[in-house]
């Protein structure tokens, strides 16, 4: 189960999460194996997509990305509902294939920014909902293991925020916040990704950081 922290700022979004991958039994219990990924990835040219859950999900974000990051002509809602079929697609096909496993949850968040209304955005896509695009209303999203730890972390955070002045002081708070949680699905090494639209340069540019298990940039 992994931590995903979404953050909306004026001309772009912050995304953080653990690169821990667990292996899971059929009913979502963990094997004890464990791989270290990158759940965070540019799917479009105006947005960016991390995945949490059944290991499906970062395989459908594969599928979006080759599909979506060349050049095309869908806008952003268009977008969203390609994103929702595809989800559907993968998610409703392997439970017909695999009746016999009972952990199918996924998530997909969605972030970027809208040229056109000037303005940045964060979407969810769940498997509780059947992955219909919610949009985000707060400036903090959090996925975690438990509602304990999304608190924790929420409070965590919350401490740190008379510290910021750029959307990039977040990354480091991300990061601690995440190290501080002692759980067995959920890694001491994260990845960020800080995604805007330059407006000077009228482009969008993206900044990845990794940070150890001892808190350094790597």
């Amino acid at each position: 189960m992994t931590i995903l922290i979404g953050s909306q700022f004026k001309d772009g979004v912050l995304f953080t999460a653990d690169t821990k991958t667990s292996g899971l039994n059929n009913d979502g219990s963990h094997t004890g194996d464990y791989t270290e990924s990158i759940k965070i990835s540019q799917m479009k040219s105006n947005m960016i997509i991390a995945t949490a859950g059944l290991s499906l999900a970062s395989m459908t974000a594969k599928i979006l990305r080759t599909t979506l990051l060349t050049e095309n002509n869908l806008n952003n809602i268009e977008t969203l509902d390609f994103c929702k079929e595809t989800f559907q697609y993968t998610f409703n096909n392997f439970k017909r294939i695999n009746p016999y496993i009972t952990y199918t949850d996924g998530l997909g968040m969605l972030g970027g920014f809208d040229k056109d209304l000037g303005q940045s955005f964060i979407y969810l896509l769940s498997s509780i909902n059947g992955f219909e695009p919610i949009k985000s209303n707060r400036q903090l999203e959090i996925f975690a293991p438990s509602e304990d730890i999304e608190l924790q972390l929420r409070e965590n955070i919350t401490l740190k925020l008379p510290q910021v002045r750029t959307p990039i002081d977040l990354v480091p708070i991300f990061s601690e916040s995440i190290r501080k949680i002692n759980h067995e699905s959920v890694g001491q090494e994260t990845f960020s990704c800080l995604f805007y639209f330059d407006h000077h340069e009228k482009e969008f540019k993206i900044g990845k950081y990794s940070y150890d298990k001892d808190g350094k940039l790597k």
